[in-house]
């Protein structure tokens, strides 16, 4: 519970390093859902579908969320 406590803090910090583990049930890191977006997944259904990301307990749900909007308004900004 504290280590979801810290986690949920750097997360509001903005900080999701590629190497973090965001999805425990899957072992997908953030690395990896930042690709998989890059590669045209801009959905949750999408990411879930691919990844297998908030298909068991949906704890990672806000992080992978976080990570979608963070990719897409990069992906605005530098179009």
């Amino acid at each position: 519970m504290l280590l979801d406590k810290a986690f949920h803090k750097r997360i509001m910090d903005g900080v999701i390093r590629d190497r973090e583990l965001v999805c425990r049930c899957k072992g997908v890191r953030a690395g990896q859902v930042r690709q998989c977006i890059r590669q045209g997944n801009a959905t949750l259904e999408a990411l879930e579908e691919k990844l297998g990301v908030m298909s068991d307990c949906g704890f990672c749900k806000f992080r992978i969320q976080k990570l979608l909007e963070e990719e897409l308004s990069e992906t605005a900004r530098s179009q």
